[in-house]
């Protein structure tokens, strides 16, 4: 890959721009060579201080790390995806210019890299300051995109941003997952009040002396609307424990590679026994990119077969590849206890 024609403002910027191309010349385009294998592989003897010192700071364990870092890119610092997700987190050019952007916010990287990144964003985001989103759509036109990207091929950048990732993903994935699961449930309770509302109705207008048809009509009515509340209030129940699950790393895995929103929806449907029983496929919920860039992961005997895995089977996969290592309590979002409703006064489904 031949050096990009714009200008350098600085040293750095060239040593920068030596590693993309000496990652290039590994020819790196051509996908990772290890990814979502059957069996870890030893962390490197160089990393394994940096990922217990930052297993430390961060308090997300060590064995978590090790195995989401080691299914996604086997500790190869070069390692890039079909898709250009690169590095050891393999984070692609949003999550990197994001994740970037807030480390040099918070001085977490050298200085010189601090400055680099700020200046660019500068530079080309002077109509909306601080807006790193916007930054990394106009940082595209030219060769500081591969300036910028080439910092996840360095190792020590490459575990910041994944235990920065890590963070995020463990914090914005359980508030999103947690919120979705009161949402089904409170939507749910409300169709059963109107369940019990049509029913109470129902009674109220029924004749004084009803023949044995009405009658018999009557209560066909009033045990079909009680069996439907007693098959809702069993499902409110199964979902409403989730809101009291321990998290692992496991679920990390799935809102790390699916993203906060698809990844919550998907536990969301894990967690339903209904949806559960339907055996939705995992890949209905995330873009189809993802699933492209993580084929081994929704498709059942990949390469051979490409059948989808459903969400229970999905889910079995990730636990077979990172384990069930428990993830701190104080990175996951918490939600404020439901304050309890008087349950609402039922007709007895025995009389007429």
């Amino acid at each position: 890959m031949s050096t990009p024609k714009d200008p350098v403002s600085s040293p750095l910027e060239y040593q920068i721009k030596a590693l993309w191309d000496k990652a290039a010349d590994n020819k790196l385009e051509t996908g990772v060579p290890y990814k979502y294998g059957d069996n870890l592989p030893t962390v490197p003897a160089h990393l394994r201080a940096q990922i217990e010192a930052h297993s430390i700071e961060t308090g997300i364990p060590y064995i978590a790390a090790v195995s989401l870092i080691a299914s996604e890119s086997g500790f190869n610092a070069k390692a890039i995806s079909p898709t250009k997700a690169a590095g050891l987190a393999q984070a692609n050019s949003n999550t990197l210019f994001e994740t970037l952007y807030k480390l040099a916010q918070d001085g977490l990287l050298t200085e010189d890299h601090n400055a680099l990144i700020l200046d660019n964003i500068e530079k080309y985001n002077s109509a909306e300051p601080g807006k790193p989103y916007w930054w990394s759509y106009r940082i595209k036109d030219g060769g500081d995109e591969k300036a910028i990207r080439a910092l996840a091929h360095d190792e020590d950048i490459g575990l910041k941003v994944a235990f920065h990732h890590m963070e995020f993903s463990i914090k914005e994935g359980t508030r999103i997952y947690r919120n979705n699961i009161i949402g089904r449930t409170d939507w749910m309770g409300e169709n059963e009040k109107t369940i019990i509302k049509a029913l109470q109705e129902r009674s109220a207008s029924s004749p004084t002396n009803p023949t044995l048809e009405q009658a018999e009509k009557h209560n066909s009515v009033v045990t079909n609307g009680f069996n439907r509340i007693a098959e809702l209030n069993t499902r409110i129940d199964a979902i409403k424990d989730e809101l009291h699950r321990t998290f692992t790393v496991a679920d990390l895995k799935v809102f790390y590679v699916c993203g906060s929103q698809g990844g919550a929806g998907l536990l969301e449907a894990l967690a339903d026994p209904v949806k559960r029983a339907q055996r939705h496929r995992a890949a209905d919920y995330v873009p189809r990119n993802i699933v492209e860039s993580n084929e081994a992961l929704f498709y059942k005997d990949y390469p051979e077969n490409k059948t989808f895995f459903d969400v229970s089977e999905f889910y079995e996969n990730i636990i077979n590849k990172v384990g069930t290592t428990p993830l701190p309590e104080h990175l996951i979002t918490r939600i404020k206890p439901e304050t309890p409703e008087p349950p609402p006064l039922l007709l007895d489904p025995n009389k007429p």
